[in-house]
């Protein structure tokens, strides 16, 4: 726990939505961060199963580091999810 003044206080937060949609495209041009590689690196088998049939594209797409799913399924030990 960290210690902090009394006299300090957080911004307060908005409660209203952002006035342009917020895009989600799975491209490893955002940074990596795909969600299949996110879901692969947990072993979320339905996931991985469902993301790509929706996107068979992304299967060898690498990450920001290079990574693609399988590695980094097979590096966290998802036997199950490599087969």
């Amino acid at each position: 726990m960290t210690h902090r003044p009394h006299h300090v206080r957080p911004p307060p937060l908005s409660k209203e939505l952002p006035a342009q949609a917020v895009p989600f495209l799975p491209s490893s041009a955002h940074g990596g961060g795909l969600l299949l590689h996110s879901a692969a690196q947990w072993g979320l088998g339905k996931m991985v199963a469902r993301l790509v049939e929706l996107h068979p594209e992304n299967v060898d797409a690498p990450d920001a580091h290079g990574w693609t799913p399988l590695m980094l399924a097979s590096s966290r030990g998802h036997v199950a999810l490599v087969a």
